[in-house]
């Protein structure tokens, strides 16, 4: 049996400045899931297992007070799930990844 693979945190920047957005991916993988503050200080979860897009409906959790907790959240998915996420595609029109 595979060991799941780490989960890779990117933060999102707007115009040069950090947002309170994370995305993660698994090496190869399409995003498949984000945690982001909402406006009441509470972090929410939101789960794409088939990858993000606009028919793509998200899962989504119960706030976390934190977003060590949120992130741990998607951890503890990651290794259970891994294996639903499906692979990068190259964009079209680039060589590689």
């Amino acid at each position: 049996m595979s060991e799941p693979p780490r989960v890779h945190w990117e933060q999102v920047f707007m115009s040069g400045q950090p947002l309170d957005h994370w995305l993660a991916t698994l090496p190869g993988s399409v995003c498949f899931a984000s945690v982001n503050m909402r406006i009441d200080g509470t972090w929410k979860v939101n789960l794409t297992p088939k990858g993000r897009g606009l028919k793509v409906i998200p899962i989504y959790s119960q706030p976390y007070r934190t977003r060590e907790k949120a992130m741990a959240h998607v951890e503890r998915w990651a290794q259970y799930h891994w294996r639903k996420v499906p692979p990068a595609e190259p964009k079209p029109g680039r060589m590689g990844w």
